[in-house]
């Protein structure tokens, strides 16, 4: 029985030494409140004192969002009345003829083509006549190539020839390579209703082509233009002038 009672004395013991102990804790705090700076912020004005820090760096920029549909399309609006007609330029200087290209394989090439630039009269010129102005009657013959030539040409016939040719009323169309007679037409005049055009062909001699040289040779086209009429305006006009030079190697 004695050794029992001695746990609950020993427990009030402890208690009271808890408390003595408290009590010195709190006194001691009390003191050191006391002795703080009355400058320490309390509960009661620290927001007001409190420091904010830099601004952070600015986030991404979000995606584009999706394209709205689009609209219905507006009506069209009067349409402007036209603009004046600007005045026509000058003609430009006809470039020079450009180089020919190699000779290819054997075989036919076309050498050139020799046109007419516009319609010409023959007028009251002596023979061999008014000049007929050409283009691509400049050309170089290949050695080795024989040239075969086919032309016709188109004439307006006047409304009367009055003729003291012993062959009649006509008009013919020379041809010249190189200064040498080459080709020709004749055109012989008829009664009828006027303003009548009429096509010929040309004939080329001694034959119809230039024969195979042993060298390139160069060749200029010349045509010349008249008639057998003495009367005043019986002119024939020669309305076009056609001449193609096939290469034969």
């Amino acid at each position: 029985m004695k050794r029992t009672n001695r746990i609950p004395i020993a427990l009030s013991a402890a208690a009271l030494v808890i408390a003595i102990l408290g009590a010195a804790a709190m006194a001691s705090g009390a003191e050191i409140t006391n002795q703080l700076p009355s400058a320490m912020p309390t509960a009661s004005n620290a927001k007001s004192t409190v420091v904010h820090g830099p601004r952070g760096p600015r986030g991404p920029r979000g995606r584009v969002g999706q394209r709205g549909p689009r609209g219905p399309k507006g009506d069209a609006g009067p349409q402007g009345e036209r603009g004046v007609q600007g005045e026509r330029g000058v003609q430009g200087e006809r470039g020079l003829q450009g180089e020919r290209g190699p000779v290819g394989p054997a075989g036919s090439s076309l050498a050139t083509r020799v046109r007419s630039t516009h319609e010409v009269s023959t007028g009251s010129a002596p023979y061999p006549g008014v000049t007929w102005p050409l283009t691509g009657h400049i050309w170089t013959q290949d050695a080795g190539e024989t040239e075969l030539m086919f032309g016709q040409a188109q004439v307006r016939l006047p409304d009367a020839c009055d003729s003291a040719d012993q062959y009649g009323a006509y008009a013919t169309v020379n041809v010249l390579i190189d200064g040498d007679y080459a080709g020709q037409s004749y055109v012989g005049f008829f009664a009828g209703p006027s303003g009548r055009t009429q096509r010929v062909g040309l004939y080329f001699y001694p034959t119809s082509g230039l024969m195979a040289p042993d060298e390139a040779v160069d060749h200029i086209m010349t045509a010349k233009v008249s008639d057998s009429c003495t009367g005043p305006g019986q002119d024939f006009t020669f309305e076009s002038f056609k001449v193609d030079i096939i290469g034969v190697s």
